[in-house]
């Protein structure tokens, strides 16, 4: 998918329920409340591009992203 995005520059609109997916896919996560479907949360993220130029997630992957990680996790188990 970060191929076709970056070959095609397009925006890609992607749902998931995995938190890592959405951290080393999007380059900006929304997390919405259960109901009625609110957003709670707003990030731009930049690990899409860091990883596609790394070419390989275990360089690029540290503590702040597992920080950012830990804080999506909480908000989705507090929604």
């Amino acid at each position: 998918m970060r191929d076709l995005w970056k070959k095609q520059k397009n925006t890609i609109f992607f749902i998931t329920h995995d938190i890592d997916e959405a951290l080393v896919l999007g380059t900006r996560i929304l997390v919405m409340s259960k109901r009625p479907g609110r957003i709670v949360k707003d990030m731009q993220l930049d690990y899409t591009e860091r990883i596609y130029e790394a070419g390989n997630s275990r360089r690029v992957l540290g503590e702040d992203y597992f920080q950012i990680r830990r804080e999506l996790f909480g908000l989705i188990s507090q929604n």
